[in-house]
């Protein structure tokens, strides 16, 4: 056989191979896909309506991933969920760190335990809503409705709460630590035992009923008393 041949022979093989590898490659990166959507659907599949509204409208399905995580967790960093309107969604421990849920409306919502980290919630509507433990540490919440919400236990270390709603709300042991409250509405709200070391009060409102950790000055913090 000629060296012509030879080196033909060999082209062609070398040829065949690389278009299998190319196919086996594609195959396995479409069963991987196909692996993924199956779990996307079964996440889906398991949350509630509120929920899945946010999923289903807000997420694209290449945004949800799979992996130790309880199907009733949507984990979306830096998700856009601006105005969603999920009425009493559940998102318990949901990862939603630095989400965009700026003016959401989750007046109802079960946030317990949701990690919500620097997450925007500017504006956004919850009240009623139980975030009690959750993780809203540096949170943008400027002129939230939170009234009546459950934020016992929650760590909102350093967030932004100026000018928020948090009339009749539930703060009790919640970490205040640096928190920015200026203008806030705190009339009837409960922060027995919460933690407020370095919280900035300046103009926020309380009353009466306004329940304060042991031996804290308000006054001195820079609230002002209203009647109501």
């Amino acid at each position: 056989m000629s060296e012509l041949a030879l080196l033909l022979i060999g082209a062609g093989i070398a040829l065949v191979s690389g278009l299998i590898g190319a196919w086996m490659q594609h195959f396995l990166s479409l069963r991987a896909d196909r692996i993924k959507r199956d779990k996307e659907e079964k996440l889906i599949s398991d949350l509630s309506d509120g929920a899945k509204d946010i999923a289903l409208q807000q997420l694209s399905a290449k945004d949800l991933y799979w992996g130790a995580t309880p199907p009733t967790e949507i984990n979306q960093a830096a998700a856009n969920l601006e105005r969603v309107d999920p009425w009493e969604a559940r998102l318990e421990r949901a990862h939603l760190e630095k989400a965009i849920l700026a003016g959401a409306r989750l007046a109802g919502a079960i946030l317990a335990g949701a990690h919500l980290a620097g997450a925007n919630l500017a504006g956004a509507h919850l009240a009623g809503a139980n975030l009690e433990r959750a993780y809203l540490a540096g949170a943008q919440l400027v002129g939230a409705n939170l009234e009546r919400a459950n934020l016992a236990g929650a760590n909102l270390a350093g967030a932004h709460l100026a000018g928020a709603n948090l009339a009749g709300a539930d703060l009790r042991g919640a970490h205040l630590e640096r928190a920015y409250l200026a203008g806030a509405d705190l009339r009837g709200a409960n922060l027995a035992g919460a933690h407020l070391a370095g919280a900035h009060l300046a103009g926020a409102r309380y009353n009466d009923v306004t329940e304060w950790p042991d031996d804290f000055n308000s006054v001195k913090a820079g609230a002002t008393k209203v009647e109501d």
